[in-house]
């Protein structure tokens, strides 16, 4: 995903890193003949280029990881597998009373299958059948009748994280808000089934929130 450099600062071995807008960092190495940016070796150069887009793969890789989110059977929109498995196609019961309650957390984890265990053992929470994703498998859990979530393992460069997904009525317009209000885009709004979109936000003060919903 595009997302705009606000600032620089030097890596431990003196590497020039870009920071985004969404919160992630970029290398922007000048290392001819491979990498040719001798704008970034002077503070005039780097101040040039602020505001200039980079692709952000952490953004991309987030969005991607974020799709069980809005398709599992413990939040607001409610999957059932067996009719996936018998047609190849995903149907989801919305669930009522829940817009702008938080029905999924999208867990992020360096060991899920310790993460999950240990949430079994002190919250007593339910786990379904893990159900493969890129990465790994995702581990559904359910902690009420409309809250619950998932375990995932940590994708390249990805530090362990939660994300809370808010059901809201209508993702898109969520999104805008969440942007009027001087949240940072992290995930555009995105389709991933028949009447569910999701988006993900960084909100003032840095964390991560998600909308998922029509």
């Amino acid at each position: 995903m595009h997302r705009r450099i606000i600032a620089y600062h030097l890596d431990p071995e003196a590497h020039w890193v870009a920071d985004l807008e969404c919160g992630h960092g970029q290398h922007v190495r000048h290392d001819p003949p491979w990498q040719v940016r001798p704008w970034v070796i002077t503070e005039a150069g780097r101040a040039s280029h602020l505001g200039t887009v980079l692709d952000c793969r952490l953004c991309d890789e987030a969005a991607a990881a974020a799709v069980p989110a809005a398709t599992s059977n413990t939040g607001g929109e409610i999957m059932t597998h067996q009719a996936e498995a018998e047609t190849g196609t995903r149907r989801h019961v919305p669930s009522e009373g829940v817009d702008n309650w938080i029905t999924h957390t999208d867990i992020a984890s360096s060991d899920p299958g310790a993460t999950k265990a240990w949430c079994e053992r002190v919250m007593g929470w339910r786990f379904m059948e893990p159900f493969p994703m890129d990465g790994g498998e995702y581990h559904l859990f359910a902690y009420a009748e409309k809250g619950g979530g998932g375990i995932r393992g940590i994708g390249q460069g990805e530090a362990p994280h939660c994300v809370p997904y808010v059901h809201v009525p209508d993702a898109r317009e969520a999104f805008r808000r969440a942007i009027g209000a001087g949240a940072l885009a992290v995930s555009a709004p995105t389709r991933v089934m028949e009447g569910v979109t999701i988006a993900v936000v960084r909100a003032p003060g840095g964390v991560l929130i998600g909308f998922s919903g029509p």
